[in-house]
């Protein structure tokens, strides 16, 4: 799971581990690139291709139960969602591996 808060926080989660960013790592009216990654050692949040956060976490395994969701969590229970992303997203992409901060660059931090 990846989340952008009301507060400009960013919370990655993977099974067993969630890490959050503190306030204000996504400034309100501005594009980021944003990106969590979890390499089996660490789960790690990126902002413009830096490492702002990160905490031990082991790799993720199993197959989801749940569908992917893009701009809610999943399932919501209710209507509106109350986690529904409030914003613009232009790109997302998913990867089977973590990408490294010089590719997350190479592919969407600021010129």
């Amino acid at each position: 799971a990846f989340f952008v808060l009301d507060d400009g926080q960013l919370r990655c989660s993977v099974p067993g581990a969630t890490l959050t960013t503190v306030e204000d790592a996504v400034p309100a009216g501005a594009w980021v690139h944003v990106a969590c990654t979890a390499d089996g050692t660490n789960l790690r949040i990126h902002v413009d291709g830096a490492s702002v956060a990160a905490i031990p976490a082991g790799t993720p395994t199993g197959v989801p139960i749940e569908p992917v969701e893009i701009g809610a969590n999943s399932p919501c229970s209710s209507a509106p969602c109350p986690d529904a992303f409030i914003g613009a997203l232009d790109t997302v992409r998913v990867y089977q591996r973590a990408l490294s901060p010089a590719e997350l660059c190479a592919i969407g931090c600021p010129k």
